[in-house]
């Protein structure tokens, strides 16, 4: 019968090394657990820096879109000016040469009179 006794003493031995394998499942369970949380924690904070960080660059994003458009707006105003300013100044080249050629032209007119008139009074044309 000691063989019985032994084999009740070694599977109450195998049962309190289960219970304690158990035991010490839980207790590294909980902490698998703990740290877990303390995972989901940190990662939430670190979501929510993003989210910060993603307002913060869609702000400044808009900013530098708002500055780009009235640049652009700027530059197209200024464009239309020179333009403008291209157009008058060709016009009143146009119109000085357009002077410049009856200037020349009534310059050479004076020039015919006054030899004739020369011519007449019996003096030398020039």
């Amino acid at each position: 019968m000691g063989s019985d006794n032994e084999q009740t003493e070694l599977l109450r031995m195998i049962w309190q090394a289960i219970k304690d394998l158990g035991t010490g499942l839980g207790a590294r369970i909980d902490e698998t657990n703990l740290r877990l949380d303390q995972t989901n924690a940190r990662l939430d904070q670190t979501n929510a820096r993003l989210e910060a960080v993603r307002f913060d660059l869609d702000s400044k994003i808009e900013e530098l879109h708002h500055a780009l458009v009235e640049s652009q707006m700027r530059t197209a105003t200024a464009i239309t000016d020179l333009a403008g300013d291209v157009q008058r100044l060709t016009t009143f080249l146009k119109e000085h040469q357009a002077d410049a050629k009856r200037l020349a032209s009534c310059e050479v007119r004076i020039d015919r009179l006054e030899s004739r008139v020369a011519v007449v009074e019996g003096r030398p044309a020039h």
